[in-house]
């Protein structure tokens, strides 16, 4: 198994210190990343991308930094490791973090997808999503039933958008308990709006999954997937109206009720590694007239060169 990398950017790092870790046997070949040499004919050939680092192993050809560490992890495709018994997770750690998921934000929710996709693809399978459905309390050793996967998000007018969040909602109720008082102890109190809705037993006020939320007392949820799309692609509201099939004023309320609870979901203790990158911007002279190092220019331009330069 080869790495084509540079130590020197955070990618290559972090995949040689990821391997290293798991103790995965490879051949590092230094490709200069300030010389260029990933432009080289023999490079592109390898990672049309031009971009390090690429793990190369028979035929077997990664370009994604974040994949090779998981690939590595797989005995079955032969880079070693730890072996399946070792890395698999209980069924206890695996339904406390099933229960985590609730808390994710929709670009969280959408890497995680993008993780298991990877995980599934170093066994050789295909990875399926499962419906939400009513698990139970059942025998510990039972396996979770097979089913077939959920439309896609870009369909507005799946019903599995509806039970998403209602799914979602209700195991929010499960981990805080009651919006108004704190309380844990709440019971089911009926349904409205396709959302079940709850009594806390302290202060006996009623409410659903969505009270005191941003999301609160908005309709329509089986378009919210549709909106929030729109919003990941980057199109104006006019846009994201069309696609939903809304008045441009509700994709603008939408807009910002869904950009306001993204800004509430920030944990107040960091804990893990922190990577830091480079960013390299061009020096500017506005408003400078004279002993200029080069010719002025209008605005903006780009560098002739990469990484650090007299430019």
């Amino acid at each position: 198994m080869k790495l084509y990398a540079d130590p020197i950017t955070v990618n290559c790092r972090k995949v040689v210190a990821g391997l290293d870790l798991i103790g995965a046997e490879y051949e590092l070949v230094h490709v200069d990343y300030f010389t260029s040499q990933q432009r080289a004919p023999e490079y592109i050939a390898l990672n049309p991308n031009a971009s390090l680092p690429t793990l190369v192993d028979g035929e077997f050809v990664l370009w994604e930094s974040n994949a090779m560490a998981l690939i590595a992890l797989s005995v079955d495709i032969g880079y070693g490791g730890a072996s399946t018994r070792e890395i698999a997770m209980d069924l206890t750690a695996f339904e406390t973090w099933l229960g985590e998921i609730a808390a994710l934000t929709e670009p969280q929710r959408r890497r995680a997808w993008q993780a298991l996709a990877l995980s599934e693809t170093a066994y050789g399978g295909e990875i399926e999503t499962p419906q939400l459905v009513d698990r139970g309390l059942g025998d510990a050793g039972d396996e979770p039933p097979a089913t077939s996967a959920p439309p896609p998000l870009a369909q507005p007018s799946s019903p599995i958008d509806v039970v998403s969040v209602a799914e979602l909602g209700h195991r929010r109720v499960e981990r805080i308990g009651c919006p108004h008082c704190d309380n844990d102890d709440v019971v089911r109190w009926g349904q409205a709006s396709d959302l079940p809705r709850y009594r806390c037993k302290a202060c006996r006020r009623t409410f659903n999954a969505l009270t005191k939320t941003p999301l609160a007392n908005l309709r329509m949820k089986e378009k919210w997937a549709a909106q929030t799309a729109a919003m990941i692609d980057g199109v104006s509201t006019a846009k994201a109206a069309q696609r939903c099939g809304v008045h441009y004023t509700t994709a603008f309320r939408w807009r910002h009720r869904f950009l306001t609870s993204l800004a509430g979901d920030k944990p107040k203790t960091l804990t893990g590694v922190v990577e830091g990158d480079e960013t390299f911007i061009l020096e500017s002279f506005k408003g400078k007239r004279s002993d200029m190092p080069r010719k002025s220019r209008k605005r903006g331009g780009k560098s002739a060169k990469r990484g650090l330069s007299a430019e």
